[in-house]
Formats: C-alpha cells, structure tokens, sequence
C-alpha cells in the first residue's frame, strides 16, 4: 500500500497509482507531493541509500524521512534506520574508494560521466578535495554532485583507508540522522 506524503501537511490522502514495487501519485495541478510505502521495511530504506550512493536516482532522502516520520509514530527504530543507512553508505562509498584506488583517473571519468557536467564537476571536486582535506566528507552527502565524485578521487589520491572509513563513517552519520531527524520532526506534518 501507498499513500502520499503531502508536503503541505493537509491531511487529504492522494491517489496513488502501483506499478509493481513502486507507485506514481495521482495528483491535481499545483500540488507538492512525496511519495514513500505506507508499510516501509527496514530493507526498503537499505537499498534506496544503497541505490542512490552506487548513482542511482532514487530519493534516498525521502525515504529517510518516511522512515523518521514512521519513527515518531512508534512503527520504526531511528537507531536502526540510521545505522542501516550509514552501513550502506559505507559499502557503496568502500566500492567507489575501491574503484579509485584500482583505476585512477580511469575511475574518476567514469563517475564524472554519470554527473550533469563531467568538466565542472571532476574540477569542482578536486578544488574541494584539495582545499579542505580528508575531513570534507563528514559533509560532502549534504552536496549531491559532490560526493559520488570525491570518493573515487579519494581513492584515486591514496588516502588511508581507516581515516577514510572514519571520516565518511561520520558523514554517513550526519546526513542520515539529518533526514530521518527532519521526519521525526515533522511527523505530524507529513502523511505516511
């Protein structure tokens, strides 16, 4: 079952249409609408942030949310929802520091492509990189063209894996509890 998320907090359910595993919301013109499972498993917020940390366009956020909303009501751990959010984050950005570690610059193209501007975005990501160290991944989640990029180009540089693991552990962290905070918060304004 689905139903939608109205972003106003009005309490009207909109019509959702199923298309296997995933629904489109049926709704009238003028309307800002999220949709997210009316029944979210645990597995379900695993691999959204799995999906979009590996480049995937799913909501992973929306999901978090959903999930902080659920929380609120008492039908969800926030503890779990973070710390499987923060374990997928880890295995996909160990994937990505893999592939800069194994490949170079041949990697860093390669994610560089599935970016809107290649040029700007490996530039961009190499300023920052360089400018701010190590530590910037305990924020680059929070910049999506970002931190899909700077990871491979972490690897690609060398950095050890322990002060990586740590440090994007602890970005993993923050961006997590962030969005399922911000549904906690507004459990009362969204409509799961």
């Amino acid at each position: 079952n689905w139903t939608a998320i109205n972003a106003r907090g009005s309490s009207s359910r909109q019509e959702c249409v199923s298309a296997g595993s995933f629904a489109r919301p049926v709704v009238g013109s003028g309307d800002t609408v999220v949709t997210a499972f009316s029944q979210l498993t645990y597995t379900a917020v695993l691999l959204a942030v799995l999906a979009e940390q590996l480049c995937l366009p799913v909501p992973a956020g929306v999901f978090l949310m959903a999930a902080g909303a659920l929380s609120a009501r008492g039908e969800m751990h926030t503890s779990i929802n973070v710390s499987l959010s923060v374990s997928a984050c880890l295995t996909a950005d160990g994937i990505w520091l893999w592939f800069g570690r194994r490949w170079g610059s041949q990697a860093m193209r390669l994610v560089c492509r599935l970016t809107a501007d290649p040029r700007t975005s490996a530039r961009n990501a190499r300023d920052k990189f360089h400018h701010y160290g190590l530590p910037f991944l305990c924020v680059v989640k929070f910049f999506p063209g970002l931190s899909v990029v700077i990871t491979p180009l972490a690897g690609a540089e060398g950095v050890s894996v322990p002060a990586f693991l740590a440090l994007d552990g602890l970005g993993s962290s923050l961006w997590s509890g962030f969005y399922a905070g911000l549904g906690y918060l507004f459990s009362n304004e969204l409509d799961v």
